[in-house]
């Protein structure tokens, strides 16, 4: 979890209004593309991608990653359930 405020610093919060639940939105597309993008401009040339079967977002960050490291077609794909992932913890 990542906090950050224009205005005051964040130890003038008081923690439980901290840890509320907060809407986030993010641009799923553009945070597969930074990412691909990041490990091709560092050298790395042999990708995989691990997502989530059959959800929206693991789609999104799929098609930017392969636009981001420029492999689109060559990277073997992981996907299982989200109730798979979760089952890890």
């Amino acid at each position: 979890v990542i906090f950050g405020s224009r205005h005051k610093k964040l130890s003038t919060y008081p923690k439980r209004q901290l840890l509320q639940k907060i809407p986030v939105n993010n641009d799923d597309y553009l945070t597969g593309k930074k990412a691909g993008a990041h490990l091709a401009e560092r050298g790395f040339r042999h990708f995989a991608y691990c997502g989530v079967a059959d959800v929206g977002w693991s789609r999104k960050r799929l098609a930017g990653f392969l636009d981001g490291c420029g492999s689109a077609g060559s990277v073997p794909v992981f996907e299982r359930s989200l109730e798979w992932w979760e089952q890890l913890d």
